[in-house]
């Protein structure tokens, strides 16, 4: 039984994908169902985030939401991401002396995907799969605010977990903090997944400005002051230049990242 409704609601996303917006009435036509079992697969699929109805003045109609096209991107370009991204992050390590890591988005959380550093920079050793909500760690912020309106504000609505005690778990000072990341292009968490640690971290997106991943560089909290405007500047380029080369296109400069002398 819970295959067979499975089975139907996938039946029933693959409509709304296609023939987007769509009703109910057109849903139950195309696929022989009944409008009652179209109407709970549209609200169990909105629910979960992959669906949402269209602000219209007349009969709901549903279209699909970024975390669609997100998942499909990824699954299509993950390795090709990890790719296009392992010399910019080692060049940023080189230049920095800092960890360097490379997540993605899934869900409320960040997966870490690709990490490079040094021997003299294994004091943060964290395992590729590593997975934190995305309000705990700057790399987070960064997607977050490149959210639409609609899918931060589901974010916000369940809730922000506190990790440690400088963790932001108040919506109202998030939402300040990330209106300012959007408008710099880079975000800073200090303490605030693990205790010691802060991380500079910059976004990549698609030629569309949809939050693909984020790049993000690790340092002890006391010094971290120290070089912090020319990492910002640094970590800020690394992430144009990955996705500038998921994209086929040149970056000038190769980001600006020269190695430290």
């Amino acid at each position: 039984m819970v295959l067979r409704s499975v089975t139907v609601a996938l039946q029933v996303f693959e409509v709304v994908a296609m023939q987007q917006p769509i009703g109910v009435s057109e849903i139950s036509r195309r696929l022989g169902m009944s409008k009652s079992t179209v109407q709970r697969c549209l609200v169990t699929l909105g629910e979960a985030g992959w669906i949402r109805p269209e602000v219209t003045a007349g009969p709901t109609r549903w279209v699909i939401t970024s975390k669609s096209f997100g998942i499909g991107r990824r699954v299509g370009n993950s390795r090709h991401l990890r790719t296009a991204a392992l010399p910019v992050l080692e060049r940023l390590r080189d230049a920095t002396g800092a960890p360097v890591e490379l997540i993605v988005p899934e869900g409320r959380e960040g997966v870490l995907i690709e990490r490079v550093a040094t021997a003299a920079t294994e004091w943060l050793f964290l395992p590729p799969g590593l997975r934190a909500p995305l309000h705990v760690r700057a790399d987070g912020k960064v997607i977050l605010a490149r959210l639409p309106e609609e899918d931060l504000e589901a974010y916000l609505g369940e809730g922000l977990e506190m990790l440690t005690r400088q963790t932001v778990t108040d919506p109202m000072r998030l939402r300040r903090e990330l209106a300012s990341i959007r408008a710099r292009g880079w975000a800073a968490s200090i303490d605030e997944l693990v205790d010691g640690v802060s991380t500079l971290a910059s976004a990549v997106v698609d030629l569309e400005g949809r939050p693909l991943a984020a790049v993000s560089l690790h340092l002890p909290s006391e010094p971290f002051q120290v070089h912090q405007a020319r990492n910002r500047k640094l970590v800020v380029a690394a992430g144009i230049e990955i996705g500038a080369r998921l994209d086929g296109r040149e970056v000038g400069g190769r980001a600006g990242l020269e190695k430290r002398r």
